[in-house]
């Protein structure tokens, strides 16, 4: 208990330290850099002599401090949403700020933004002084807990604030920040999911507003070995019943399965269907999978879904001559989607499809088409060839953008298919005109044939009007690949030049270094060349009789009779 106690008062004095005194600029840029200096220290400082209960000690050590530098990223985080930094340099959100400045994934990314909306204290007016989650912010500052502890906190506040009010929401974050001290993050989102269903143990009628609030759907992106995706959510009651309504009919044993799609089965013949089931071999879940297909198929086929952007609800798929001859390779869909060009083909042959045939540079060379609309072939022909937002990072696919004028309509833009190129529409709604005074977002320019990507769209932020303009090359994979094997080439070859140059360096000092000095010892005596010397100091010695007669000589140089 009396641990406890200590913890609790621990965390409430958490709740209590919510301002922070002000720090000029000298002493927040002196304490980064004191920051730096310390980390740089330690990461070049071998721990190989510890023992053991050092390393253990320092383990707790350095995990308690790292545990300390969350709080202040999403400080950090949180004043540059208050000061609108985001909208300065043209972003269209903190979110895509992080991802492009900092190199951070999306979801960690959003989790950073999270943390600085949920434990960050504010200063800007109209809100409250103190984090959302001040026990939380707390414990992170102390170090007692990590970052994942606190989004797993987070997530379980959220979800329970569902069925509570703001107030009755305390207790469980108090709760919660305590057992993280001693438990793992997996052990707090099961302390939350705990926590929900002891607020609700009867299970009660869901309300209208719970329903929907609780809906959700997510595809997963496609994994790279096999190109499968998973697919979760919540589905509502009614949506429910729809999809118990489809697989009842389609996901019977014998029933649109893929092994008999050159003979299809009747869906009301029961004895072509028992026939088949006696040969089906697919799981129940596979036959589930199938249904849904079935199901879509047969949706898109009715011509229903109408029109989106322009052009009919209907998949799009790209591949290149070389695919199409060898019937190998990987195709693309408008959405952003891949599949085995022979899936591509067997989808193509079903339905008149849009179907953009591409030569061997990635160029339009047929395009299949439904109906002859200019503008639907442009839009195609950009979906083919750029396959997604070209704003550099974004990760929309093609059928999440619209058509943008390179150059702004407003300022004289022509709508030519060279002149177009695709934008989401968070990017496009950033891009302004060049007659706008206040310019905050992008412009774009058809990059220049003595470009390393002549003819891309290029992208620069109008708050940093002396950067190069970039691509995006999130949907071209092989860019990002050759891109990193010119920087691998690169610093390979840096470090050969370097070796080379110091090899010059000791080959120079081990051999032209040393004649060097040897004829310097020769030529730069104190009184002339000392071989020379040595020589000439030898001649003395042997004719000294030539300088030094044994006879007396006169003045005159006679020898002296005397």
């Amino acid at each position: 208990m009396h641990v406890l106690e200590q913890r609790r008062r621990l965390a409430l004095a958490g709740r209590r330290r919510i301002m922070v005194p002000t720090s000029t600029v000298a002493e927040y840029l002196d304490a980064v850099a004191s920051f730096e200096r310390a980390a740089e220290q330690l990461a070049a400082t071998n721990p190989v002599m510890l023992s053991g209960q050092e390393v253990l000690g320092c383990l707790h050590r350095v995990e308690t401090a790292a545990r300390k530098i969350p709080a202040a990223q999403h400080w950090l985080t949180e004043v540059s949403i208050e000061q609108g930094l985001h909208n300065e340099l043209g972003y269209t959100s903190t979110k895509e700020l992080l991802v492009d400045q900092l190199r951070l994934a999306g979801g960690e990314a959003a989790d950073r933004v999270r943390g600085a909306r949920n434990r960050a204290p504010r200063q800007e007016r109209g809100s409250a002084p103190g984090p959302r989650l001040p026990l939380v912010a707390a414990a992170q500052r102390d170090g007692r807990i990590s970052e994942r502890h606190a989004i797993a906190i987070d997530r379980a506040v959220d979800k329970c604030g569902r069925k509570l009010p703001a107030h009755q929401l305390e207790p469980l974050e108090e709760m919660l920040v305590i057992a993280a001290e001693s438990v793992t993050p997996d052990d707090i989102a099961a302390l939350g999911r705990k926590a929900y269903e002891t607020i609700d143990p009867d299970g009660a009628e869901p309300s209208a507003e719970d329903i929907a609030r609780q809906r959700d759907l997510h595809l997963g992106k496609q994994r790279d070995d096999d190109l499968m995706s998973t697919l979760e959510g919540c589905l509502a009651p009614e949506a429910r019943a729809l999809v118990d309504t489809v697989m009842d009919k389609l996901a019977r044993p014998g029933v649109n399965n893929p092994a008999d799609a050159d003979n299809p089965v009747d869906i009301d013949d029961p004895d072509a269907i028992a026939n088949a089931a006696k040969r089906d071999k697919r799981t129940a879940g596979q036959r589930r999978h199938d249904a849904l297909a079935a199901a879509l198929r047969a949706g898109i086929a009715s011509g229903i879904l109408g029109q989106h952007r322009g052009l009919p609800c209907i998949p799009i798929i790209t591949l290149g001559i070389d695919q199409l001859e060898s019937h190998t390779g990987i195709a693309t869909t408008a959405t952003g989607g891949r599949l085995p060009v022979p899936d591509a083909l067997a989808m193509m042959g079903g339905n008149p499809k849009y179907v953009l045939l591409l030569d061997l540079a990635a160029r339009p060379l047929f395009l299949g088409r439904e109906k002859r609309l200019a503008t639907a072939d442009q839009r195609i022909a950009l979906y083919g060839s750029e396959k997604g937002c070209t704003a550099p990072g974004c990760d929309a696919p093609a059928t999440r953008c619209q058509v943008h004028h390179i150059t702004e309509w407003a300022d004289g833009g022509r709508t030519d298919i060279t002149t177009l190129t695709l934008a989401c529409d968070k990017h496009h709604g950033k891009v302004v005109p060049g007659k706008d005074q206040i310019r905050r977002g992008f412009e774009t320019v058809v990059l220049p044939d003595h470009n390393q990507y002549p003819g891309r769209t290029g992208w620069r932020r109008t708050a940093d009007p002396a950067g190069d303009y970039r691509v995006n090359h999130t949907h071209h994979t092989h860019e990002l690949y050759q891109q990193a094997q010119e920087h691998h080439r690169q610093r390979h070859q840096a470090y050969a030049d370097a070796w080379r140059a110091e090899d010059e360096r000791a080959l120079y000092r081990d051999l032209v270094g040393t004649i060097h000095d040897d004829i310097a010892a020769i030529l730069d005596g104190p009184n002339g060349p000392p071989t020379l010397e040595t020589l000439l100091s030898e001649h003395d010695d042997d004719n000294h009789w030539r300088t030094e007669p044994p006879w007396p000589m006169d003045a005159a140089g006679h020898r002296d009779a005397a």
